[in-house]
C-alpha cells in the first residue's frame, strides 16, 4: 500500500510513517502542522483510532485527516468521524477515488490571496490595503496555517521572538489588523485558543 501512496502523492511533499511509534514521535516534535494527514487504522503496533481518542485536539494541529481501513462496521466509522477525521475509505479501494479526494481538499484549501512583502500590502478579490509590519507578518502566519488557527504563543514566538510583548499590545495588533482585513472581505475569527484566517 505504501509504494500506491507513493505514486498517488508524488506531487506533494509527503513523510511516511510505517508504525503508530514513529508516526507519535514525529507528531510531538513537528513544529510545523501537516496539510492533510492520511492514516488506516490498524498499524503493525496499534490502532490509529486508540491514539486519535488519546489525543482528541489532534485535528487542531492538522488541516485535515482522511481515515483508511479494512473495517466496514459502522462504530469505527462514527468514532472516526466524531475524533476528527474529514473522511474514512473502507479498503479495498480504487487508487484513483484516493487521489481524486486528496486533490478535491488540497484544491479547496487555497485562499486566494495575494502578499507582497515589499509594500505590506494585501490583496483579496481584487482589493487591496496596506498593513504594517508586524501586522502583515500576523497576516502570514495565518495565510500559511490557513485554514488551521495559530495560538497567541505562536504569534509572539515568531513575531516578536525573544522580546517580551505585553498582552494588551498583542491584542491591540490584532484588532487593528481585523479592522483593516475586513475592508478586503477577510476576518480573524477568534475560536477558543486559536486565531483562523477566513472570508467573509
Amino acid at each position: 500500500m505504501r509504494r500506491i501512496f507513493q505514486t498517488l502523492l508524488s506531487p506533494y511533499n509527503c513523510i511516511f510513517f510505517k508504525t503508530l511509534k514513529e508516526f507519535s514521535f514525529e507528531w510531538s516534535k513537528a513544529t510545523n502542522r501537516p496539510t492533510l494527514l492520511l492514516a488506516d487504522l490498524s498499524l503493525p503496533d496499534g490502532s490509529f483510532l486508540k491514539w486519535m481518542e488519546e489525543n482528541q485536539n489532534f485535528h487542531q494541529n492538522v488541516t485535515c485527516c482522511i481515515v483508511i481501513s479494512g473495517q466496514q462496521d459502522i462504530g469505527p466509522m462514527r468514532a472516526s468521524l466524531d475524533l476528527g477525521a474529514f473522511d474514512y475509505i473502507v479498503k479495498p479501494f480504487v487508487p484513483a477515488e484516493v487521489q481524486i479526494k486528496v486533490e478535491r481538499i488540497l484544491n479547496n484549501l487555497q485562499l486566494p490571496l495575494i502578499l507582497d512583502p515589499t509594500t505590506h500590502s494585501v490583496s483579496f478579490n481584487a482589493t487591496s490595503t496596506t498593513l504594517t509590519s508586524k501586522q502583515f507578518q500576523i497576516l502570514s502566519m495565518l495565510h500559511a496555517s490557513y485554514p488551521v488557527g495559530i495560538t497567541r504563543e505562536d504569534i509572539q514566538t515568531s513575531v516578536w521572538q525573544n522580546t517580551k510583548v505585553n498582552q494588551k499590545n498583542l491584542t491591540v495588533h490584532l484588532s487593528l489588523l481585523r479592522t483593516k482585513l475586513k475592508d478586503v472581505g477577510l476576518n480573524i475569527n477568534h475560536q477558543k485558543s486559536t486565531y483562523v484566517l477566513e472570508p467573509l
